[in-house]
């Protein structure tokens, strides 16, 4: 499954796909969203990744949960930049569930991860943790959509 992300422009779509080939919940994922989380800061391997000198004053924080039918099978931290979304898909981060890889597919979105790893542990929740990427996410065009933290659970990998 990692290596299907690193190869894929939506880890989105990929989750997806992933879930429908082996029954995961519905095969439809959801960003189910820590609207309370308290705004983390970008870090700096994260703002030399981006190369966007701006970068840590104008993204917005999201903290979400991405399941399918329930069944949670990631977390995933974002730092988006609205000044590269439409006003649409901003009132979409805020106010929805909606992934952020479906609210900005419209921009034909690209993933460049710059870190990666497959070691299994269990986060703070107790969670068991497959494998995590961090990655920066920018339009067709190039411009910065968003840096993401992601974190892979096991229940996606247990098949």
């Amino acid at each position: 499954m990692s290596e299907r992300i690193l190869r894929a422009d939506s880890a989105t779509q990929e989750l997806e796909r992933w879930c429908r080939q082996y029954g995961l919940g519905d095969g439809r994922i959801v960003a189910l969203c820590e609207r309370r989380a308290r705004p983390q800061r970008l870090d700096d391997a994260s703002l030399d990744a981006l190369a966007y000198p701006a970068a840590r004053d104008r993204a917005l924080f999201r903290c979400v949960r991405l399941a399918t039918a329930g069944l949670v099978i990631a977390k995933a931290l974002y730092w988006y930049f609205p000044e590269s979304l439409t006003p649409e898909m901003r009132e979409q981060l805020l106010t929805t569930n909606m992934s952020f890889g479906r609210v900005v597919a419209g921009l034909s979105p690209r993933r460049r991860t710059f870190f990666l790893t497959r070691c299994q542990y269990s986060d703070m929740e107790g969670s068991q943790v497959a494998f995590e990427h961090h990655a920066v996410v920018h339009s067709l065009g190039g411009a910065p959509l968003a840096v993401v933290h992601e974190q892979f659970l096991a229940t996606l990998v247990a098949t």
